[in-house]
Protein backbone atom coordinates (compact mmCIF):
# COMPACT_ATOMS: atom_id res chain seq x y z
CA UNK A 1 0.00 0.00 0.00
CA UNK A 2 3.18 2.31 0.83
CA UNK A 3 4.74 1.69 -2.43
CA UNK A 4 1.55 1.73 -4.29
CA UNK A 5 1.19 5.30 -3.16
CA UNK A 6 4.32 6.23 -3.45
CA UNK A 7 4.18 5.50 -7.03
CA UNK A 8 0.51 7.25 -8.12
CA UNK A 9 1.49 10.13 -6.30
CA UNK A 10 4.25 12.03 -7.88
CA UNK A 11 2.43 11.55 -11.47
CA UNK A 12 -0.35 13.17 -9.79
CA UNK A 13 -2.68 9.66 -9.01
CA UNK A 14 -4.37 8.75 -5.94
CA UNK A 15 -5.00 5.04 -4.66
CA UNK A 16 -8.56 4.38 -4.61
CA UNK A 17 -8.53 1.03 -3.50
CA UNK A 18 -7.13 -1.94 -2.70
CA UNK A 19 -8.94 -5.61 -3.74
CA UNK A 20 -7.40 -8.99 -2.44
CA UNK A 21 -7.97 -12.13 -4.37
CA UNK A 22 -8.02 -15.35 -2.69
CA UNK A 23 -9.90 -17.71 -4.76
CA UNK A 24 -7.20 -18.51 -7.27
CA UNK A 25 -4.39 -20.39 -7.46
CA UNK A 26 -2.10 -17.15 -6.41
CA UNK A 27 -3.29 -14.84 -3.85
CA UNK A 28 -2.88 -11.80 -5.24
CA UNK A 29 -3.85 -7.66 -5.00
CA UNK A 30 -5.44 -5.93 -7.73
CA UNK A 31 -4.85 -2.24 -7.26
CA UNK A 32 -7.11 1.20 -8.53
CA UNK A 33 -6.03 4.59 -9.04
CA UNK A 34 -7.33 7.80 -10.46
CA UNK A 35 -5.55 10.87 -12.04
CA UNK A 36 -7.39 13.94 -11.13
CA UNK A 37 -7.84 15.07 -14.61
CA UNK A 38 -9.22 11.61 -15.26
CA UNK A 39 -6.90 10.18 -18.30
CA UNK A 40 -5.33 6.45 -16.63
CA UNK A 41 -2.10 6.66 -19.39
CA UNK A 42 -0.98 9.65 -17.11
CA UNK A 43 -0.50 6.84 -14.36
CA UNK A 44 1.31 4.25 -16.43
CA UNK A 45 4.91 4.89 -16.13
CA UNK A 46 5.90 3.41 -19.73
CA UNK A 47 3.40 5.63 -21.32
CA UNK A 48 4.41 8.79 -19.35
CA UNK A 49 7.81 7.86 -20.01
CA UNK A 50 7.07 6.68 -23.70
CA UNK A 51 5.22 9.76 -24.87
CA UNK A 52 7.93 12.48 -22.94
CA UNK A 53 10.88 11.24 -25.31
CA UNK A 54 8.53 10.72 -28.49
CA UNK A 55 7.65 14.57 -28.45
CA UNK A 56 11.60 15.54 -27.29
CA UNK A 57 12.55 13.12 -30.62
CA UNK A 58 10.37 15.09 -32.66
CA UNK A 59 11.39 18.47 -31.40
CA UNK A 60 15.43 17.40 -32.02
CA UNK A 61 14.34 16.51 -35.84
CA UNK A 62 13.81 12.78 -35.38
CA UNK A 63 11.35 11.89 -37.81
CA UNK A 64 8.33 9.66 -36.44
CA UNK A 65 9.12 6.47 -37.54
CA UNK A 66 12.60 7.30 -35.54
CA UNK A 67 10.89 8.80 -32.50
CA UNK A 68 8.24 6.04 -32.03
CA UNK A 69 11.59 3.66 -31.68
CA UNK A 70 13.07 5.65 -29.18
CA UNK A 71 10.08 5.87 -27.40
CA UNK A 72 9.35 2.36 -26.88
CA UNK A 73 13.21 2.08 -25.92
CA UNK A 74 12.17 4.50 -22.72
CA UNK A 75 8.70 2.52 -22.53
CA UNK A 76 10.69 -0.31 -21.69
CA UNK A 77 13.45 1.00 -19.35
CA UNK A 78 10.45 3.20 -17.55
CA UNK A 79 8.74 -0.35 -17.06
CA UNK A 80 12.08 -1.97 -15.63
CA UNK A 81 12.72 0.62 -13.72
CA UNK A 82 9.56 0.50 -12.46
CA UNK A 83 9.44 -3.99 -11.57
CA UNK A 84 12.91 -3.11 -10.27
CA UNK A 85 11.51 -0.92 -7.71
CA UNK A 86 8.70 -3.14 -6.81
CA UNK A 87 11.24 -6.21 -6.36
CA UNK A 88 13.34 -4.06 -4.10
CA UNK A 89 10.97 -2.20 -1.68
CA UNK A 90 8.07 -5.02 -1.66
CA UNK A 91 9.11 -8.46 -3.13
CA UNK A 92 12.65 -8.75 -1.54
CA UNK A 93 10.78 -7.90 1.58
CA UNK A 94 9.04 -10.91 1.71
CA UNK A 95 11.49 -13.00 0.27
CA UNK A 96 10.90 -12.58 -3.62
CA UNK A 97 13.00 -12.61 -6.18
CA UNK A 98 13.08 -10.44 -9.32
CA UNK A 99 13.35 -13.00 -12.17
CA UNK A 100 11.87 -16.59 -12.02
CA UNK A 101 14.45 -19.38 -12.91
CA UNK A 102 13.39 -20.07 -16.15
CA UNK A 103 13.87 -16.62 -18.03
CA UNK A 104 17.73 -16.54 -17.41
CA UNK A 105 18.04 -20.75 -17.51
CA UNK A 106 18.97 -20.97 -13.90
CA UNK A 107 19.78 -24.75 -12.78
CA UNK A 108 17.79 -25.71 -9.82
CA UNK A 109 20.38 -25.65 -7.07
CA UNK A 110 21.56 -21.78 -8.28
CA UNK A 111 17.77 -20.99 -8.38
CA UNK A 112 17.59 -22.49 -4.62
CA UNK A 113 20.49 -20.46 -3.88
CA UNK A 114 18.97 -17.24 -4.82
CA UNK A 115 15.91 -17.98 -3.35
CA UNK A 116 17.25 -18.59 0.25
CA UNK A 117 19.10 -15.42 -0.59
CA UNK A 118 15.63 -13.60 -0.81
CA UNK A 119 14.70 -15.19 2.17
CA UNK A 120 17.45 -14.04 4.41
CA UNK A 121 17.00 -10.65 3.59
CA UNK A 122 13.56 -10.77 4.62
CA UNK A 123 15.12 -12.47 7.62
CA UNK A 124 17.20 -9.79 8.40
CA UNK A 125 14.39 -6.98 7.27
CA UNK A 126 12.14 -8.37 10.10
CA UNK A 127 14.77 -8.84 13.00
CA UNK A 128 15.84 -4.55 12.26
CA UNK A 129 12.19 -4.41 12.31
CA UNK A 130 12.00 -5.79 15.26
CA UNK A 131 14.81 -4.53 17.01
CA UNK A 132 14.00 -0.98 16.16
CA UNK A 133 10.91 -1.95 17.49
CA UNK A 134 12.23 -2.84 20.33
CA UNK A 135 14.53 0.63 20.50
CA UNK A 136 11.59 2.77 20.48
CA UNK A 137 9.75 0.66 23.07
CA UNK A 138 12.63 1.13 25.11
CA UNK A 139 12.88 4.96 24.64
CA UNK A 140 9.38 5.70 25.04
CA UNK A 141 9.57 3.51 28.63
CA UNK A 142 12.48 5.93 28.80
CA UNK A 143 10.59 8.92 28.42
CA UNK A 144 7.91 7.74 31.00
CA UNK A 145 10.05 7.16 33.47
CA UNK A 146 12.04 10.79 33.09
CA UNK A 147 8.79 12.26 32.58
CA UNK A 148 7.60 10.64 35.79
CA UNK A 149 10.54 11.38 37.41
CA UNK A 150 10.94 15.28 36.47
CA UNK A 151 7.04 15.54 37.79
CA UNK A 152 8.04 14.08 41.30
CA UNK A 153 10.77 16.55 41.94
CA UNK A 154 8.81 19.11 40.45
CA UNK A 155 6.19 17.96 43.17
CA UNK A 156 8.83 17.60 46.03
CA UNK A 157 10.18 21.44 44.91
CA UNK A 158 6.59 22.78 45.05
CA UNK A 159 6.19 21.48 48.25
CA UNK A 160 9.24 22.31 49.58
CA UNK A 161 8.61 25.74 48.37
CA UNK A 162 5.20 25.54 49.69
CA UNK A 163 6.70 24.50 53.54
CA UNK A 164 9.69 26.81 53.14
CA UNK A 165 7.01 30.05 52.45
CA UNK A 166 4.58 28.57 55.42
CA UNK A 167 7.64 28.28 57.79
CA UNK A 168 8.29 32.17 56.89
CA UNK A 169 5.16 33.01 57.43
CA UNK A 170 4.60 31.29 60.21
CA UNK A 171 7.90 32.02 61.85
CA UNK A 172 7.22 35.93 61.37
CA UNK A 173 4.42 35.43 63.06
CA UNK A 174 5.80 33.66 66.24
CA UNK A 175 8.64 36.62 66.13
CA UNK A 176 6.01 39.34 66.47
CA UNK A 177 3.61 37.74 68.75
CA UNK A 178 7.05 37.37 70.97
CA UNK A 179 8.01 41.25 70.41
CA UNK A 180 4.56 41.88 71.45
CA UNK A 181 3.97 39.81 74.34
CA UNK A 182 8.02 40.58 75.86
CA UNK A 183 6.67 44.53 75.30
CA UNK A 184 3.73 43.87 77.39
CA UNK A 185 5.60 42.02 80.23
CA UNK A 186 8.32 44.82 80.01
CA UNK A 187 5.61 47.32 80.82
CA UNK A 188 4.08 45.33 83.15
CA UNK A 189 7.24 44.82 84.94
CA UNK A 190 7.99 48.55 84.77
CA UNK A 191 4.76 49.35 86.27
CA UNK A 192 4.91 46.79 89.22
CA UNK A 193 8.28 48.01 89.84
CA UNK A 194 7.43 51.88 90.08
CA UNK A 195 4.57 50.97 92.00
CA UNK A 196 6.39 48.95 94.46
CA UNK A 197 8.64 52.06 95.03
CA UNK A 198 5.89 54.09 95.95
CA UNK A 199 3.73 51.86 97.84
CA UNK A 200 7.24 51.17 100.20
CA UNK A 201 8.18 55.12 100.51
CA UNK A 202 3.72 55.26 101.24
CA UNK A 203 2.40 56.10 104.70
CA UNK A 204 -0.15 53.68 104.02
CA UNK A 205 2.03 50.78 102.74
CA UNK A 206 0.87 47.73 104.46
CA UNK A 207 -3.42 48.74 104.09
CA UNK A 208 -2.50 49.65 100.56
CA UNK A 209 -0.43 46.74 99.81
CA UNK A 210 -3.45 44.07 101.19
CA UNK A 211 -6.15 45.68 98.47
CA UNK A 212 -3.15 45.89 95.60
CA UNK A 213 -1.39 42.23 96.62
CA UNK A 214 -3.89 40.47 94.67
CA UNK A 215 -3.48 42.24 91.88
CA UNK A 216 0.36 42.11 92.29
CA UNK A 217 -0.29 38.08 92.25
CA UNK A 218 -2.71 38.20 89.44
CA UNK A 219 -0.01 40.60 87.22
CA UNK A 220 3.01 38.00 88.16
CA UNK A 221 0.97 34.43 86.94
CA UNK A 222 0.15 36.33 83.70
CA UNK A 223 3.66 37.54 82.98
CA UNK A 224 4.64 33.78 83.96
CA UNK A 225 1.75 32.88 81.38
CA UNK A 226 3.20 34.97 78.32
CA UNK A 227 6.71 33.68 79.33
CA UNK A 228 5.39 30.07 78.86
CA UNK A 229 3.48 30.34 75.73
CA UNK A 230 6.86 32.78 74.34
CA UNK A 231 8.76 29.30 75.22
CA UNK A 232 5.80 27.21 73.40
CA UNK A 233 6.48 29.52 70.34
CA UNK A 234 9.99 29.05 70.65
CA UNK A 235 9.61 25.37 70.26
CA UNK A 236 6.97 25.63 67.65
CA UNK A 237 9.29 27.52 64.98
CA UNK A 238 11.69 24.75 65.63
CA UNK A 239 9.98 22.55 64.79
CA UNK A 240 8.80 24.23 61.82
CA UNK A 241 12.68 24.66 60.62
CA UNK A 242 13.13 20.79 61.62
CA UNK A 243 10.49 20.81 58.42
CA UNK A 244 11.97 22.86 55.80
CA UNK A 245 15.30 20.59 56.58
CA UNK A 246 13.71 17.30 55.88
CA UNK A 247 12.11 18.93 52.75
CA UNK A 248 15.42 19.86 51.06
CA UNK A 249 16.83 16.31 52.21
CA UNK A 250 13.95 14.84 50.37
CA UNK A 251 14.35 16.88 47.01
CA UNK A 252 18.14 16.21 47.16
CA UNK A 253 16.97 12.61 47.41
CA UNK A 254 14.66 12.33 44.50
CA UNK A 255 16.96 14.19 42.50
CA UNK A 256 19.78 11.56 43.51
CA UNK A 257 17.05 8.56 42.50
CA UNK A 258 15.84 10.60 39.19
CA UNK A 259 20.20 10.47 38.01
CA UNK A 260 19.78 7.03 39.24
CA UNK A 261 17.13 5.92 36.65
CA UNK A 262 18.58 7.87 34.00
CA UNK A 263 21.84 5.81 34.43
CA UNK A 264 19.80 2.68 34.35
CA UNK A 265 18.19 3.55 31.15
CA UNK A 266 21.31 4.39 29.25
CA UNK A 267 23.11 0.89 30.73
CA UNK A 268 19.88 -1.08 29.32
CA UNK A 269 19.80 0.72 25.92
CA UNK A 270 23.52 0.81 25.48
CA UNK A 271 23.17 -3.51 26.53
CA UNK A 272 20.09 -3.65 23.57
CA UNK A 273 21.87 -1.90 20.80
CA UNK A 274 25.26 -4.25 21.02
CA UNK A 275 23.03 -7.35 21.44
CA UNK A 276 21.50 -7.01 17.68
CA UNK A 277 24.23 -8.19 15.64
CA UNK A 278 22.43 -9.61 12.29
CA UNK A 279 24.04 -12.99 11.03
CA UNK A 280 22.92 -13.50 7.23
CA UNK A 281 24.57 -14.17 4.43
CA UNK A 282 25.68 -11.11 2.07
CA UNK A 283 23.69 -9.99 -0.76
CA UNK A 284 25.57 -9.47 -4.42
Amino acid sequence: MKWLRRDLEPRGGTLETVIMHVDEAHVHLHAYGLHSCGHADRLHPGKVAKKAAVEAAIENGQEKKAANAIGDKAYVEAMREWQDSYSTDVGLLHGLTRLGPARRRLSRAEWMTEKAAAKSVQQANAMAAAAMNAAKAADDNRQQHEAAAQKIVADARQQAKTIVQDARHQSDRLVATADAEMLKVRSIASRLRSFWDALRISALHKALWKEVQPIVDRERKRAADVENRLQHEIRLRMSVETRLSNASQAVQTLTSERDQLRRQRDRLLNSEQQSFEPNSPKIR
